[in-house]
C-alpha cells in the first residue's frame, strides 16, 4: 500500500527502470488514498529473480523515502 496515485506512479516507474515489472493500482480500482502496487510472481521465477526484484524495491523504496534506515 503507497496511498498516494503519485507515489504508486513514481514506484513503478523507477522499478520498470530497474527490469522489474510492477503495475500501479489506482482510482477509481481502489480509493484514492489506497494506491498500490500489484505483482505476478511465479513457480518460473528463479531465486536469482526474486532476490534482483527484492533488492530492487529496497533501492527504489529507499530512494523514494518510503523506507526508512
Amino acid at each position: 500500500m503507497l496511498g498516494s496515485p503519485d507515489t504508486a506512479g513514481r514506484f513503478s516507474d523507477r522499478l520498470i527502470e530497474e527490469g522489474v515489472f510492477v503495475q500501479p493500482v489506482l482510482f477509481p480500482t481502489v480509493a484514492i488514498d489506497r494506491s498500490r502496487l500489484r505483482t505476478i510472481v511465479t513457480a518460473a521465477h528463479a531465486n536469482e529473480q526474486l532476490d534482483l526484484a527484492l533488492a530492487a524495491f529496497d533501492r527504489v523504496g529507499h530512494e523514494l523515502g518510503l523506507i526508512a534506515g
